[in-house]
């Protein structure tokens, strides 16, 4: 039993270092919350997948809060019992949703806030853009293409109160030079048709601007359908913001003449990614990383339009190339299976082998010894009978001092279980002196009355050994020995073997 446990034990842990070695590494997890799925978190989460190609210890589960700030709150209080290893949150309104993100980081979950910069210290790491600088260079780009005076701006914002909306509306207002006017303005709420909606409202009600600033490209999109509508023979230039490539998003409408320009940041969903990495390694990373702000003109978006299709193309080489290697490393890994499964089992062998040949080498040394006690028995049963024979020989012939000796053995026989049989109650029973029972016994047998009561003894449980089934130290005090063990060490002294070996003999028989 001790052999197969060991065995067991052996052949578990090189299964369980097979199974260490083809072990990925470490995988971290990371929650990610946003606050809706627009194009512009589409883009950042496109990035961001492309990103992860280069680290596959890194893994992201997404939930969208569809602009709404109190779900994203609880979103977030969610993901904090879920333990993850880092939490990357776009804020939907940075003042409502902070609280959260202050509790998540105070449980000692390292934070990036991506695109919306909340206010304090409770977060890890900030990357974005900077909305009012968007605002700003709306205005100094009106400014620059706009030589009559003056002009005339409708506004078309996000969501009222929504962190964007204020601050690119400020930055604009505060960029504009005092002969610029944002005669009107409406929401879109960050999509085309609102966008529409709130554009055509604001041309039948105050006339034709000279520009319309969207606060992101659907609306502008939306606005331009509206200014066909309404102004179909006048030119009226439309600024969006964002600048995302992709059908019908903000590049290709830049192209087709939708949008005259647009401002953008970049989303960087691949320095967000990276700098969670930086976070959960211990490496170093900058903690708040502020994107710059460019306008992009029919020029620019051609260029964007050229790099973000040599990028797709670069994308897809990568996900080919990423998915050989997925598929080398199960092969590599079901290799490494089979070898340390091949080790195992040769190792196991081998044990396996060296414990049949213990058993064998521990049987032939059994049959050595039950032969070699067999021999012995054999050897005292022949002294035995030739005992006995010499024995009737003489009985046959008696003499008066084969009487004697007769009456003496008689004697010892009915008193041998007797441990006080001794020479004086010898002597007693024969009616002779102490020192006649001693010169007659020793000079008919060669040894003292005691000497012959011992033997006579031994002989007697050496015939109760193998004639019958009673343990050694029954068979002791049958013949009249006060212990086993002292019968057992004359039993040797006599005739060379022990008890137990009879006994051993006895039971493979």
């Amino acid at each position: 039993m001790k052999n197969l446990s060991f065995v067991t034990i052996l052949l578990l842990c090189f299964l369980c270092l097979g199974t260490s070695c083809s072990r990925q590494a470490q995988r971290y997890k990371i929650a990610v919350s946003q606050c809706s799925d627009d194009a512009w978190r589409r883009k950042m989460n496109e990035e961001m997948e492309r990103e992860l190609l280069f680290h596959p210890s890194l893994q992201i589960s997404l939930r969208q809060a569809n602009a709404n700030s109190a779900l994203q709150c609880r979103q977030i209080d969610s993901l904090i019992m879920e333990k993850p290893d880092l939490l990357i949150v776009s804020p939907n309104e940075a003042d409502e949703v902070e609280p959260a993100i202050t509790r998540a980081f105070l449980k000692g979950i390292p934070i990036v806030v991506a695109d919306r910069k909340v206010n304090g210290n409770y977060y890890t790491a900030f990357v974005g853009g900077d909305n009012y600088a968007v605002g700003q260079i709306i205005a100094q780009y009106i400014c620059d293409h706009w030589s009559d005076q003056p002009c005339t701006i409708f506004e078309i914002e996000g969501l009222p109160g929504s962190t964007p909306a204020v601050l690119r509306h400020k930055g604009l207002v505060d960029g504009l030079s005092t002969n610029f006017q944002i005669k009107a303005k409406a929401n879109g709420e960050w999509f085309e048709e609102p966008g529409y909606e709130a554009a055509k409202s604001l041309l039948l009600t105050y006339g034709k601007p000279d520009f319309i600033v969207a606060q992101n490209d659907l609306m502008g999109i939306g606005a331009r359908r509206a200014a066909k509508e309404v102004f179909p023979n006048d030119e009226i230039h439309i600024i969006g913001v964002d600048a995302l490539t992709g059908d019908g998003l903000g590049i290709d409408a830049i192209c087709d003449g939708i949008l005259e320009a647009s401002a953008t940041y970049a989303s960087r969903g691949d320095l967000v990614i990276q700098t969670a990495e930086a976070i959960l390694s211990g490496k170093p990373f900058v903690r708040d990383n502020n994107l710059s702000t460019s306008m992009i003109d029919l020029k620019g978006a051609i260029a964007m339009q050229q790099y973000a299709n040599e990028m797709e193309h670069r994308v897809e080489t990568i996900q080919l190339l990423q998915n050989k290697i997925s598929e080398m490393n199960e092969t590599i890994s079901m290799q490494k299976m089979v070898v340390y499964a091949s080790i195992s089992i040769v190792i196991l062998l081998i044990v396996l082998f060296v414990i049949l040949w213990k058993i064998v080498s521990y049987r032939k040394r059994v049959h050595l010894e039950r032969e070699r006690t067999q021999r012995t028995i054999e050897e005292q049963k022949h002294r035995l009978e030739i005992m006995s024979t010499e024995l009737a020989r003489v009985q046959a012939t008696a003499t008066v001092a084969d009487k004697f000796m007769q009456q003496l053995m008689r004697e010892i026989e009915v008193r041998m279980a007797d441990t006080d049989l001794n020479v004086n109650t010898l002597s007693e029973a024969l009616h002779i002196s102490r020192a006649q029972l001693f010169r007659k016994t020793k000079a008919l047998t060669g040894c003292s009355p005691v000497d012959l009561i011992r033997s006579i003894r031994l002989k007697r449980g050496q015939q109760m050994l193998l004639n019958t089934d009673e343990t050694i130290q029954q068979i002791a005090y049958a013949v009249g020995f006060t212990s086993a063990s002292y019968f057992t060490k004359c039993y040797k002294d006599l005739f060379g073997t022990s008890p137990g070996d009879i006994k051993s003999v006895q039971r493979y028989r």
